[in-house]
């Protein structure tokens, strides 16, 4: 694997340059954790009164981007405020090409029913076989999508750490640490190459193995989920033990996301990546690729 990556990043080096217009666009639709900003279990916190009294970057919805790639649009991980999120950028569900989920945890994946709209959109879903299987297998939550009455989505195994061409993206799927492997199966991080330039998402992480920093280093922009400031749990890890880590790396540009209602502000947790030159992700944030 580390030598394919090798040529990899080779070719991408003696790439020609391109105007940045040509590139791909990264439409960030959320950036909470599970359990959204405010939290409706909460609403209290200085954080969660903070999204509902001065809104802005301090609310945030669960979770997923949407890449642009001229009129084409890929979904990568479909949470359950997707309808609300994609009203917000007037883009509707018919104009998503693709999906890719990183793994079964319900912020991820439960806003596919938002496809389920009475059309037959056959849309194609791209993740680990185990993953589908625990979503559109056979008594699964979403089993009926499939059948010929409905035809709502698609579902297409991928290999992990196999790089492909699919519909004119390329994507390298792979494996993470993260939470509930019994439950829900395994966690993908995923690998998009465009134009002689990669973005990783990787929203979910419970440690930045030798592995996983093999894949992201060198990436042109990395979108990294933090949901906590100081302590690791929960199959994250922290914002202060990834930073580290992240330093020894050539990325060109990090944001962080996923965030838990319990962390400081949008502005406070801004001021703690500047120095080291990181962004903090915020809902509706465009980036070119």
């Amino acid at each position: 694997m580390k030598e394919g990556l090798r040529k990899e990043r080779k070719r991408e080096k003696n790439g020609k340059k391109k105007n940045l217009d040509d590139f791909m666009e990264i439409i960030v639709l959320g950036t909470a954790a599970n359990g959204r900003i405010p939290q409706s279990g909460c609403m209290k916190c200085r954080t969660c009164k903070a999204a509902i009294e001065r809104g802005g970057p301090n609310k945030r919805t669960r979770s997923s981007i949407l890449l642009k790639n001229g009129e084409k649009y890929t979904l990568v991980d479909a949470n359950p405020d997707l309808g609300f999120q994609l009203e917000r950028e007037m883009i509707p569900t018919t104009k998503i090409s693709k999906i890719f989920l990183t793994h079964v945890h319900g912020d991820h994946y439960l806003g596919l029913f938002e496809f389920a709209g009475g059309r037959k959109l056959k849309v194609p879903v791209y993740s680990d076989k185990e993953i589908l299987d625990k979503i559109f297998g056979k008594g699964k939550v979403f089993d009926y999508f499939l059948s010929k009455e409905y035809n709502f989505t698609d579902p297409r195994g991928v290999k992990v750490n196999e790089k492909k061409n699919i519909d004119g993206l390329g994507v390298l799927p792979f494996g993470v640490p993260h939470a509930h492997r019994k439950a829900i199966g395994p966690t993908l991080g995923y690998k998009f190459f465009e134009k002689n330039r990669s973005l990783v998402y990787l929203p979910d992480i419970a440690e930045i193995t030798a592995d996983v920093q093999e894949i992201i280093n060198e990436s042109d922009i990395l979108f990294f989920g933090a949901p906590l400031k100081d302590e690791s749990k929960w199959g994250h890890i922290a914002l202060k033990s990834a930073i580290p880590i992240l330093k020894k790396l050539k990325i060109g540009k990090v944001f962080f996301t996923h965030f838990d209602h319990a962390e400081p502000l949008h502005e406070e947790l801004e001021n703690l990546v500047r120095p080291y030159g990181y962004y903090i992700a915020y809902d509706g944030m465009r980036v070119k690729l």
